[in-house]
């Protein structure tokens, strides 16, 4: 074989190799993963998300302010109502302790005083949020209801009651306080 022919077959070979690396190229370009530049625009609320390997435009809807309060509170209200409707004779006055950060002075002071002047003839009450919905979110109120299991144990003896619980939230310098909070019995 003469140099002239092996320089055209490495040419072609070299030739051959840079085509094949261009399409990979090309492809793996095409395949990978690209920068996403997520956008937080409010006015038009448009954000990229990529689906399947591609950018798409996705038209995902704002949570209003009350939606966002409603997120926020929700855990605590259903928290808050059953920790304050279940207790123990003995622990009573620590639970409102506990629950005292959430409560505005006003009902700290009408819990205390519901506690001191009832005789407690209970051993144990149990309360479980089992249903709720927002009656109101405005300005800085709120108004929170629910359906209420209560199992209440006297003597050994259980009784199950379904009570309605309405938490009144205000809102303060410092966030969200449980204002008064209202069971009554289920019709």
């Amino acid at each position: 074989m003469s140099k002239k022919k092996i320089l055209i077959i490495a040419l072609a070979i070299a030739v051959l190799g840079l085509g094949i690396y261009l399409l990979s190229l090309w492809y793996s370009e095409k395949s990978a993963p690209k920068e996403i530049r997520v956008q937080d625009n409010l006015a038009n609320n448009q954000q990229n998300v990529p689906t399947n390997g591609s950018i798409a435009e996705n038209k995902l809807p704002l949570l209003s302010a009350e939606e966002i309060t409603k997120n926020e509170l929700t855990p605590i209200a259903r928290s808050f109502i059953e920790r304050y409707g279940s207790y123990t004779k003995e622990n009573a006055i620590i639970n409102l302790q506990e629950l005292s950060e959430s409560m505005t002075s006003k009902l700290i002071k009408q819990s205390e005083a519901v506690v001191n002047q009832n005789k407690i003839d209970f051993q144990e009450i149990i309360t479980k949020v089992i249903s709720y919905n927002w009656q109101k979110i405005e300005g800085n109120n709120a108004v929170f209801e629910a359906v209420c299991q209560q199992t209440e144990t006297i003597g050994g003896k259980v009784s199950i009651f379904y009570k309605n619980a309405v938490l009144y939230f205000v809102k303060e310098s410092i966030g969200w306080k449980i204002d008064d909070i209202v069971f009554s019995n289920k019709d």
